[in-house]
């Protein structure tokens, strides 16, 4: 918070007080966190996600949050390497403050604070533990706060902790050495059929039958539309696909096949079908791959 906001004026030692998280300095227990997981990255602070993906009812995903670099915390390589190592030795360093946090199945970096609050919040005290594990290869970040009552002697390295060294004692048989990024998000709509499009293995679709045609050639310099020479049908291979459920039902005979409802409505279609003698105009088809669906 700088002084326009506090409206009193900078002292000569705020500075040194701010460098430790002292004085004028707030922040969040998610912003610490944040912090933890740049200084874990190597100095890229990734954006806050609050949501990892969401599902619709049938269980597929329909968003999914990407990891993203906010920002570089500007600092050099090597020194990030010197906080990495001093902040292991908070929790396995011999005098370390933060030793209450050990882990036995595995390394674990931490920085214990004790943020006090003047005589209005009747001497407060906020215990801190904030970091990530494991040491070698960073995949957590973390950040404990508990707030003493006023008056109570609390410290980070009393009381936050030893709660770090529950949490991930609970959740240890879900830790893993590689966290693999959330599924790639889509685009849920309504097709033509009226399903919902999902991350699901498509079946094939049958093609239709038609005739391609040729692909419309450029205008010579000086030509006009009619001397345009209309599009030539190309022979398309009557062959279709089948969907794997087709391919497994068995060949019926044209009785049986004349007994369903969709045949007789498909019968009563060429009942109905104009008469041979008449001319007839050739279908329109939009210019694609052979047996391309428009």
């Amino acid at each position: 918070m700088d002084a326009e906001k506090r409206k009193t004026p900078d002292l000569k030692g705020d500075t040194a007080n701010l460098s430790i998280g002292q004085g004028s300095l707030l922040a969040s227990p998610l912003q610490v966190a944040q912090a933890m997981a740049g200084i874990a990255n190597g100095g890229a602070l990734p954006k806050l996600q609050l949501v990892r993906q969401t599902q619709d009812p049938r269980g597929r995903v329909v968003q999914a949050a990407v990891p993203e670099r906010k920002n570089w915390l500007g600092v050099d390589a090597e020194n990030i390497k010197i906080v990495h190592k001093g902040m292991r030795d908070v929790v396995t360093g011999g005098g370390g403050t933060g030793k209450s946090a050990g882990l036995s199945f595995t390394s674990i970096c931490g920085k214990t604070g004790t943020a006090q609050w003047g005589p209005k919040a009747k001497n407060q005290r906020l215990a801190w533990f904030a970091g990530f594990l494991p040491y070698d290869n960073p995949r957590y970040a973390f950040a404990v706060l508990y707030e003493g009552a006023p008056g109570e002697g609390v410290s980070g390295g009393r009381m936050a902790a030893p709660m770090v060294r529950r949490f991930f004692n609970e959740i240890k048989g879900d830790i893993k050495d590689a966290i693999e990024p959330p599924k790639k998000a889509l685009v849920v709509d309504e097709d033509e059929e009226g399903e919902t499009q999902s991350d699901e293995p498509k079946k094939k679709k049958k093609k239709k039958r038609g005739a391609a045609v040729e692909d419309v050639p450029e205008l010579p310099e000086g030509a006009t539309s009619e001397d345009i020479v209309p599009m030539r049908a190309l022979p398309v291979d009557e062959s279709e696909e089948t969907t794997d459920e087709d391919s497994t039902k068995p060949e019926r005979s044209e009785r049986e096949g004349n007994d369903r409802p969709a045949d007789r409505a498909s019968d009563t279609e060429d009942a109905t079908s104009p008469d041979e003698n008449l001319p007839q105009e050739p279908e329109n088809e939009m210019p694609g791959e052979p047996g391309e669906e428009p």
